[in-house]
């Protein structure tokens, strides 16, 4: 293993049943693309005194949704250090045929080809933000990978050396409780777009309370480069699935004339209608859920 880098390293524990943690700071709004084909344009939201500034990479492009699963995987084997009693340390070395048994997915080539191009562009997207920052006249600036070594063995990659940022390693060791349980399904969901709403749902739905946001908000915190009138087509077909783990979703019209994304955690009373209990089926069959 390589010394000169100064970064302590752990192995990550060889278990496909590790349970998915997400850090709800990438939870609330898309800091990656939400599509599978390239994106060169930035991406940025405003948020108060604080901002996030994502920035592809002119050949690569971003980082996309489907790459945050390595994140996912590091993060998840952070929290399983903490969860034995030790702080792990930020650098992580695992096989591939490790991370392919967590991700439920087939060790062969083509997915370590595509495990390799995602460790491209997270290493090659550049991330600005102030968030979590004590002043405001200071911000970080990070790549998803700081740097990633393949060990070779045989002309066989035996071991992946990864180097998240300081930035992501303090969101989720220094605040453990700001970090989340996804279900298990979480890698089933096929669509990007549903793969973000379903960690903006768990993140604001919760377990126990349901929560409502303005369509032109979800749209917004998407990062979507579509139009709102494509975005609120694509949203309205997510509800009429109902294929969110775990999770109800509704359009409700608000006071303001406005369309509102209810989200509520499956079984739960819906607060506009207290003494009914809500069941979609998850194929909703009739036209999208609309409470008024």
């Amino acid at each position: 293993m390589p010394r000169e880098r100064q970064l302590d390293f752990f192995v990550a524990t060889a278990s496909d049943a590790l349970p998915i943690k997400s850090a709800q700071d990438l939870m609330a709004r898309a800091w990656f693309s939400l599509s599978k084909n390239k994106r060169t344009t930035p991406l940025e939201h405003r948020i108060k005194d604080n901002f996030v500034r994502i920035t592809p990479h002119p050949d690569q492009g971003m980082a996309t949704i489907y790459d945050y699963d390595v994140v996912l995987f590091i993060i998840s084997h952070w929290m399983d250090e903490m969860n034995q009693g030790r702080k792990p340390p930020r650098g992580i070395v695992f096989t591939p045929y490790e991370y392919f048994r967590w991700r439920g997915i087939k060790a062969n080539g083509r997915n370590y080809d595509r495990l390799r191009a995602s460790l491209e562009r997270l290493h090659t997207t550049q991330v600005e933000t102030n968030i979590r920052q004590g002043r405001k006249a200071t911000h970080h600036h990070f790549y998803w990978v700081q740097a990633w070594t393949e060990e070779i063995e045989n002309d066989q990659v035996r071991g992946l050396l990864v180097e998240p940022p300081a930035w992501l390693h303090e969101a989720v060791v220094k605040h453990k409780k700001l970090t989340l349980t996804l279900d298990d399904d979480y890698f089933e969901i096929s669509s990007g777009i549903e793969r973000w709403l379903y960690l903006y749902v768990r993140k604001s739905a919760g377990t126990n309370v349901g929560w409502k946001e303005k369509f032109r908000l979800i749209h917004e915190k998407s990062g979507s480069t579509g139009s709102f009138k494509k975005f609120t087509h694509t949203l309205r077909n997510i509800i009429e699935k109902q294929a969110l783990p775990h999770y109800l979703l509704a359009e409700v019209e608000g006071l303001d004339g406005e369309s509102y994304l209810s989200m509520m955690r499956r079984g739960l009373l819906h607060p506009t209608h207290p003494e009914h209990e809500i069941e979609y089926p998850r194929q909703h069959k009739g036209s999208y859920p609309k409470l008024v």
